[in-house]
């Protein structure tokens, strides 16, 4: 029988030139490092302060693409089926650390509380004055004297 004879540098060398086995709980770790997680967290704080930015600043909108964002917004928010999407309300609110329901209570309250206030103010500002209206008022002032 003949013996292999090996080189020397192959068997210095050796270890660089075999292939590497990864597990995978070696590999996903360094997903699972902070700045990774950390960055996905800021992202989902964004999505979810850019939907409630659009719930509020579009709640009454009178024009069609603000009256669209606003129900984009609404269906995102206040989704009741559980939902399987990564980026869905719930399960950002989880990541974060945020109760959802808290969160749509509020809302939910701040559109009620806003409603009234800003028909009020709708409505002195685009009634037109009517002459009737100037004409019972110099009625008033004579009575008065």
């Amino acid at each position: 029988m003949t013996e292999s004879r090996r080189d020397p540098t192959e068997e210095i060398a050796g270890p660089v030139f075999q292939p590497d086995m990864v597990l995978p709980a070696q590999f996903f770790a360094a997903l699972r490092e902070k700045g990774f997680v950390e960055g996905e967290k800021r992202l989902m704080a964004a999505v979810l302060t850019d939907a409630v930015d659009c719930y509020m600043k579009q709640a009454f909108s009178s024009d069609g693409r603000g009256r669209q964002l606003f129900q984009d917004a609404e269906a995102w928010l206040f989704e009741t089926e559980s939902s399987r999407w990564f980026f869905s309300f719930v399960n950002i609110c989880d990541v974060l650390g945020l109760d959802p329901e808290y969160l749509r209570r509020g809302l939910k309250e701040w559109r009620l509380r806003r409603v009234p206030t800003l028909r009020s103010a709708e409505a002195f500002r685009r009634e037109p004055r009517s002459s009737h209206d100037a004409t019972t008022h110099r009625e008033l002032k004579k009575a008065v004297g």
